[in-house]
Parts: structure tokens; sequence; C-alpha cells
């Protein structure tokens, strides 16, 4: 229904049984994080191209949000947030 209005949305799941049922991927693998004893990286600001296709996102939906930690969710956030800007 969003991809009818033109916009490009990004399904992703915490696990990958979820991703499974969704027929898409995992966060972690979208959006290639990767976790270290401290926080959270992501290759999007190593990659240039994969930058400039995350920067065409317009929709994030994630099935069983319930489940992502506030510390992945911020990072997420924070993560799109340096990349539409």
């Amino acid at each position: 229904m969003l991809k009818n209005r033109g916009l490009n949305c990004l399904l992703l799941a915490l696990t990958g049984v979820a991703a499974t049922n969704i027929e898409d991927e995992t966060i972690h693998s979208a959006l290639r994080i990767r976790e270290t004893l401290s926080r959270f990286q992501s290759l999007a600001f190593h990659n240039h191209e994969f930058f400039k296709y995350l920067k065409t996102i317009d929709t994030l939906i994630i099935d069983e949000i319930l489940m992502v930690s506030k510390t992945l969710f911020s990072f997420i956030s924070d993560m799109f947030s340096v990349i539409q800007q």
C-alpha cells in the first residue's frame, strides 16, 4: 500500500524467524549493523553507495518492534537522522 503511494519502504525484523515470516531481512543484515562491546556500528557511513541507498528510504517498518532494545532503536533513529540531513 505504501509503495502504491510512491514511498520507498524498508521492512525489517529483529530475528531471523520474524524476517522469514515477513519475507524480508533482519535489522542487522539490512542496515549492516554490528554490535561491539560498547556500541553499535553501521557500514552505512563507510560505503557511499549504501549510504545513498539508505537516503532514498522514506519509511522504515520494523516487525515486532517491542523486541528491539532502546539502545538499538536509538542507534537506528540517530543513524537515519544523519543520513536524511
